[in-house]
């Protein structure tokens, strides 16, 4: 069986880490590698930190600056996980200053190469999912050149909830009740019931969030309940999908990925 990626604790590691490690990029000065293996093996192995605001600021509030570290390979899948959209539709207006951050932190680590090399990283909870990040940096390979491509894989963290039992106690609704949970709470900043933080930044921040959501989920403003409204929507928004990819929920449940990045490396001769 397995998990429903959390996706996470992003929302939560972009208020939160603030703990900083000195950077050790590639230097510029060094022999480009001979292909996209091993800079894929590099971005595993070097690590960095980048500094941001997190946050909306407003009034005569200023949103908190915060450090986040880890290898090159985990910033960009967490900038990925940071830039949801639903259906193309923006779910993480706050987080723009994180992913400029981690994109020129990319850029400095391959400051010998980025002119040869493109890499992305993509999460979505199943194959071809309506929701789903992306963060790519670098240059894209030009017309008629060779490409050497190298792929890896980023763990994230996951809840230890089980898709599986729950598709055969709900078909597919449970299944895709699963896959909302675990987006929603971590995503928005709250627990299970969508309750908001305290105010300042941090309640700005998550009532763009939510806005956000409900704005691609086309949940009125009216709604006396918008929370478990956006819930709903979104239940059924991920049900009809896995309705219409897979012949039962257990296919289904077995699709939905555990906590993963696939990060993609392309490199070609300048």
């Amino acid at each position: 069986m397995r998990a429903v990626s959390t996706v996470l604790d992003v929302a939560v590691f972009l208020l939160l880490v603030s703990a900083a490690v000195a950077t050790l990029a590639v230097p510029a000065a060094d022999p480009p590698p001979s292909g996209a293996d091993e800079t894929a093996e590099a971005l595993a192995a070097t690590t960095g930190n980048v500094t941001y605001t997190s946050g909306a600021s407003g009034g005569r509030s200023v949103a908190p600056t915060r450090t986040a570290e880890g290898t090159h390979a985990e910033l960009l899948a967490r900038a990925a996980m940071a830039n949801l959209t639903l259906d193309g539709v923006a779910l993480a207006p706050t987080a723009d200053p994180f992913r400029v951050a981690v994109a020129t932190e990319l850029e400095t680590a391959l400051a010998w190469s980025s002119e040869r090399v493109s890499v992305a990283a993509t999460w979505e909870p199943y194959p071809d999912s309506p929701i789903r990040g992306r963060m790519a940096v670098g240059a894209r390979p030009p017309t008629g050149v060779d490409v050497s491509t190298a792929t890896l894989t980023v763990p994230v963290p996951t809840t230890a909830a089980s898709v599986s039992s729950r598709a055969s106690a709900r078909g597919y609704r449970g299944v895709a009740a699963a896959v909302a949970d675990a987006l929603l709470g971590p995503m928005l900043g709250a627990d299970r019931d969508l309750v908001p933080p305290a105010g300042g930044p941090v309640r700005r921040d998550w009532e763009r969030r939510f806005d956000a959501y409900a704005t691609a989920l086309d949940v009125d403003d009216a709604n006396e309940n918008r929370t478990a409204a956006l819930r709903a929507r979104l239940v059924d928004r991920l049900a009809t999908d896995l309705r219409e990819r897979y012949d039962t929920p257990a296919n289904a449940a077995e699709a939905v990925t555990a906590g993963r990045v696939r990060v993609v490396v392309r490199e070609w001769s300048s």
